[in-house]
């Protein structure tokens, strides 16, 4: 920035603007699963981060990256209905989350 007086004197000073992203990305999580037991009547989770559907304001600063909870091959056993939490982050470290049965 630059001032002047009416004899023309000026004076200069310099500051940074910072740009922040505080806007979360979104994510939709997939529709339920099935995960069939084997003879044991246990199983794996998969992996499910691939089936989200992501999407973020600010693309150009980077990849998102998405987590699963629990992880990817956590053991389970028994008949019945599992929540699997969907988290993605941005480069700005905003999160959203998911949650499918």
């Amino acid at each position: 920035m630059t001032v002047t007086d009416a004899s023309s004197n000026t004076a200069n000073c310099t500051f940074n603007v910072n740009r922040v992203d505080t806007t979360v990305p979104t994510i939709t999580c997939p529709a339920a699963q099935t995960l069939v037991l084997n003879a044991a009547c246990a199983g794996a989770l998969a992996d499910y981060t691939s089936l989200a559907t992501v999407a973020d304001n600010c693309t150009a600063s980077g990849a998102l990256t998405v987590t699963q909870s629990p992880a990817a091959g956590t053991a389970v056993s028994g008949v019945g209905t599992t929540v699997v939490t969907l988290t993605v982050t941005d480069a700005s470290g905003n999160t959203a989350n998911c949650h499918s049965m």
